[in-house]
Parts: C-alpha cells; structure tokens; sequence
C-alpha cells in the first residue's frame, strides 16, 4: 500500500490530478469516460492534439466507449481527414445509443471520402434518430446530390427550410442542388441568400463563382472567385475557376497564372488524398514527413506540424532535421 501511495504522488507531480484519477479508479468504463472529460476540456481550449490523445486512450481502455470513438472521428473530420474520421465514427456507430450527430457527422466523412451511397445510408439512419434538425436534414440532402437523388432532395431541403428558414447551409444546399440541375437563376437565388446570412464564406462565395460563369456573367464570377480567395487563397476549385473565368474574359495572362497555380495546388491535393488513405491504413513516419511536406507547401502549417508531431512519434530520429527546420522559421 505505501508504494502504491509513492507512485500516486509521483503521478500527480509528473502528470497532474487527472493522470492520478485514472490510475486510482479501476473501472475501465469510469476511467475513459473521464478521459473524454479531460479531451473535451482540451477542445474548449482550442487545443485539438491532446484532445485526439485522450480520446484514443478512452476508446483502448474501454473499447465500449462510443463518446471517445466519436470524439476522435469528429476532430479528424475537422481536420479534413476523412478516411480516419470515417474508421473512428465507423466503431461510434456500431455500438448501441449512437445518436443523430455521431450518424451525421459518419455519412459527413463518408461523402467527403467519395462513398456516396454508404453516406446516405448513414444520413438517413440520423434522420431516424432525429428527424425535426434542420443540420441532420442538410446532410441528408448533401448526400443525395452526391448520389445523384435529386428529387428527394429537394423535398429534403424544403423539409429543413421549414424548420430553420434563416439557416445559410439550407439555402446554399438548395442552390448547390439548382446547380446540379443545371437551373443556373434559382441556384444564384439560393446561393446568394445564403451568402447573405453568412457573409465571407469562401465556398459558397466559390458556389456563387462558378453559377455566374455558367451563366455567362463573367466579371461576376471573377469577383465572387477573387474574394473567395481572399479569404481561402488554398482553395483548389476557386483558383481552376477563376483561371477559367479570366481567359473567358480576354485576360489570358492572368488567366495563365491563376491555372498554373491550379496546376501546383491540385498535384499536391491528388498525392494528399492518396497519402491520408495510405495513413489512416497502415501509419508510418515516412508517410506522414510527406505529408507534412505537402501541407507546408500549400501554406497549410497548422496541419504540416500536425503530421510531422505524429511521425515524430512514430520515428523520432525520422523528424529531427525537419523539426530543427521548423523551429528556426519561428
């Protein structure tokens, strides 16, 4: 007993009280669910990386714990890492009591990942556990016009416009669904309500660019583009646009400049997408040296430390140079 009490007060010194209540309870179940309290803790701080820890450490010490696999799905989902995030929300949801966000944010990842049907599939199981929230309604519709169900969802929409006639993701949706179907003045209509109740969003504000050079409004469309890229210079479909709407405008070396940057940006995105695939599979150092590479070169340094703090922790000796880099930019 005296040497189980030295090593609880060599935890609190080392660790602090929230490594030593672990240690002190043996319930795994109590064990994790106080982790998530200590990754929640993390998020409200804005500090996701310890947050991702806790979560992890939640789901190995209780693999029954469907908060932490949920946890860690949502941050990668926000972090754009869809195949993880889509792995994680996979074991959420397989356990029973997964609620409306854990399916949503699932069928989220899941259209972000390219798996169209599996994501209406997973929407409509949120739309099961709650149908009166207009969010889980815009999801729902977002994978249908993935999947090319056009007509349910515009009764989808039209649902959530019932429910929350000021949201701006109803009326983006509604004018990314006109867009599809090729209804170029009611997808303007829509988009640009939504850009309204949500001024500066860069993808609606790409939305709206890519509506107007569709329908022939050319300097329209640059401005809308040139903003959007203002606020998002790293964002791939903007920079293609707007390279398109100035040759299409007789400004053909700006046009030249906007589609070689295209060129750059999109490289670097193909062999992003195929290394997070690889990742979220099998991690190994030299992969994620890649990728934090990748996500460098785009400007992106947020998640370029990111992935090099995981390959750190998988080879440390890997990650020196790279770190020593980095830390002289500083």
């Amino acid at each position: 007993m005296r040497r189980y009490k030295a090593l609880l007060v060599l935890v609190l010194l080392v660790g602090g009280a929230g490594s030593a209540l672990y240690l002190w309870r043996g319930d795994p179940r109590e064990r994790a669910e106080a982790l998530c309290r200590e990754a929640e803790d993390a998020l409200r701080r804005g500090d996701p990386d310890p947050a991702l820890a806790a979560y992890r450490r939640a789901g190995e010490i209780d693999p029954k714990c469907g908060e932490a696999f949920a946890g860690a799905g949502r941050i990668q989902l926000r972090r754009r890492l869809f195949y993880e995030a889509v792995g994680y929300l996979r074991r959420a949801t397989a356990l029973p009591g997964a609620d409306a966000r854990t399916w949503m944010d699932l069928g989220q990842a899941l259209r972000e990942a390219g798996a169209f049907e599996e994501a209406v599939t997973a929407c409509r199981r949120a739309v099961d556990v709650a149908p009166d929230r207009s969010e889980v309604l815009v999801e729902l519709g977002k994978a249908l016009v993935a999947q090319g169900i056009y007509d349910e969802a515009g009764r989808v929409y039209r649902q959530a416009e019932a429910l929350r006639p000021d949201d701006a993701d109803v009326h983006a949706g509604v004018g990314r669904l006109y867009a599809q179907t090729g209804e170029v003045d009611s997808a303007t209509a829509g988009l640009l309500r939504a850009a309204m109740l949500r001024p500066g969003d860069a993808t609606i504000l790409c939305d709206l660019g890519e509506v107007s050079l569709r329908g022939g409004r050319i300097e329209e469309a640059i401005l809308h583009l040139q903003e959007a890229l203002k606020r998002a210079p790293h964002l791939v479909r903007a920079r293609y646009l707007l390279g398109r709407a100035c040759v299409r405008a007789g400004r053909e070396e700006e046009g030249r400049r906007e589609l070689e940057a295209f060129a750059r940006q999109s490289r670097h995105a193909g062999r992003i997408e195929l290394l997070e695939k690889a990742m979220a599979d099998r991690p190994t150092a030299e992969g994620y040296i890649e990728l934090a590479h990748l996500y460098a070169g785009l400007g992106q340094d947020s998640l370029s430390a990111n992935y090099l703090m995981r390959a750190t922790g998988l080879n440390p000796m890997k990650t020196a140079p790279q770190e020593v880099e980095r830390m002289g930019k500083k």
